[in-house]
């Protein structure tokens, strides 16, 4: 019996992505951080040009289309399904309709 796949992928909104990345990054270094700075918004406006001008410089400022990319491939993987981290319950329920699970999946 051959098994079928259902490949699908969840990315998170944009923005809340670059914050959390320049928490991770910056913040847990604290000043050894070139960008640090906590008394402004400068430190984070540093962290966007250089984020700008090096993509992916580290695992997580890389553009999310980057993981989704099959290995040695030109483009997105041929995915079933794309959906925000924000509609996780709703993706969640619709996924295990779609493959007829039971029980559910929930978050």
């Amino acid at each position: 019996t051959r098994m079928t796949y259902y490949k699908f992928a969840f990315v998170r909104d944009p923005l809340k992505r670059f914050v959390s990345a320049y928490a991770e990054v910056c913040l847990k270094l604290g000043p050894a951080c070139a960008f640090y700075d906590v008394t402004s918004l400068r430190g984070i406006s540093r962290f966007l040009e250089y984020t700008q001008a090096n993509p992916c410089w580290d695992e997580h400022v890389c553009d999310q289309a980057f993981f989704l990319q099959a290995a040695g491939e030109e483009g997105l993987m041929d995915l079933d399904m794309i959906a925000s981290t924000e509609h996780l319950s709703t993706a969640l329920s619709w996924l295990s309709d779609v493959q007829n699970l039971n029980p559910k999946i929930t978050s």
